[in-house]
C-alpha cells in the first residue's frame, strides 16, 4: 500500500535537455529501507514548488553492508535521472519552502566541483567534519566513480584512515564514513567537493526560534527523545501539521494522511 503511495507522491516535471537550458534538472531523493516518518510529503511540496522531481526509495539491494548503505546505492540509481541529485535523510523536513536550492548554493555552477556538503554543528559536545544527511552531488563520472568506491569501503579500511581529532567520533562502518575516507584519502578528490558551514543546510531543531529561521530542520539522535517525538515537538511548537508543514500546505496531501500514520506508527 504505501510503495503505491509513494509512487503518487513522485513528482515530475516535464524532461527538459539541459543543455538548452540554464536550470539544472534536480531531482530530490530521500529514502530508507522502510518507511519511518512522515516527511514525504513535506519533500513533495517542496519539490513540486520549484519543479524538482522528487524520489523516496525503499528498493532493497543485495550485498549491502549495512542498512546505510541503502544511501549509496538510491544515489547511483537516481544520478542518471538529473544534473543535480540534493539528498536528504527522512528525519529532516525542508523549512524555507520558497528557497530554491540554485539561489541557496550557488557553489553549484563550479564545474570543478561534483559534491558539496555542509560540517556538522556542535551537538551535545560532539561534531563531525562533515554530514551526509543533506548534501549535493552531480551527475558526472567524477561523482559515479566515488559512490562506487564508497560502496566498496569496508569498515576496515575507513577505521584505519580515521583521525578522530580532524574527522570527530567514528560512528561507522556507515555512510558517512566511507565518504568522508573517498574524499580525503585520496588527494584527487580534494579539491573537487565543497564543505559549507552548517547554516547553509544543516541546522537542527536547537538552531530554531521561529519555523523558517533556516532552510531545513534535520532531526538526530537525541538520548532523552526518539526522531518521531522531536518531530512533534517541533510542529507543536512552531504551529505546522504533523508533516512539518504550514496546515494549508498539507491539505491537498490529506487523503494519505491515515495511511502515512498506519505505515509509520506513533512512536
Amino acid at each position: 500500500m504505501f510503495q503505491k503511495i509513494i509512487r503518487r507522491l513522485a513528482l515530475s516535471t516535464p524532461n527538459i535537455n539541459s543543455s538548452t537550458s540554464i536550470k539544472p534538472k534536480i531531482l530530490i531523493c530521500s529514502g530508507s529501507t522502510q518507511i519511518r516518518f512522515p516527511t514525504a510529503i513535506n519533500h513533495s511540496v517542496y519539490a513540486a514548488r520549484h519543479g524538482y522531481r522528487y524520489r523516496f526509495n525503499i528498493n532493497p539491494y543485495p550485498n549491502l553492508p549495512n542498512f546505510y548503505y541503502h544511501k549509496l546505492a538510491t544515489l547511483l540509481d537516481g544520478l542518471n535521472d538529473c544534473d543535480w541529485l540534493f539528498w536528504l535523510d527522512d528525519d529532516a523536513a525542508f523549512t524555507q519552502l520558497d528557497m530554491s536550492l540554485e539561489s541557496l548554493v550557488p557553489e553549484m555552477q563550479d564545474p570543478k566541483i561534483f559534491a558539496i556538503y555542509c560540517k556538522s554543528p556542535v551537538n551535545r559536545g560532539i561534531t563531525t567534519f562533515l554530514s551526509s544527511g543533506n548534501f549535493l552531488i552531480r551527475n558526472c563520472p567524477d561523482a559515479v566513480a566515488f559512490i562506487q568506491d564508497c560502496l566498496a569501503t569496508t569498515g576496515e579500511q575507513s577505521k584505519e584512515f580515521w583521525s578522530e581529532e580532524k574527522y570527530g567520533p567514528y560512528w561507522g562502518p556507515f555512510d558517512q564514513e566511507a565518504m568522508i575516507h573517498q574524499l580525503e584519502h585520496f588527494p584527487h578528490r580534494r579539491s573537487k567537493y565543497a564543505l559549507l558551514d552548517y547554516t547553509r543546510f544543516n541546522t537542527r531543531p536547537f538552531h530554531f526560534q521561529n519555523a523558517n529561521d533556516h532552510f531545513l530542520v534535520h532531526f538526530t539522535y537525541d538520548p532523552e527523545r526518539s526522531k518521531r517525538l522531536q518531530m512533534i515537538d517541533f510542529a507543536e511548537k512552531y504551529g505546522l501539521s504533523e508533516f512539518l508543514l504550514p496546515q494549508e500546505q498539507s491539505e491537498p496531501y490529506a487523503m494519505y494522511f491515515p495511511h502515512i500514520k498506519n505505515s509509520i506508527g506513533e512512536g
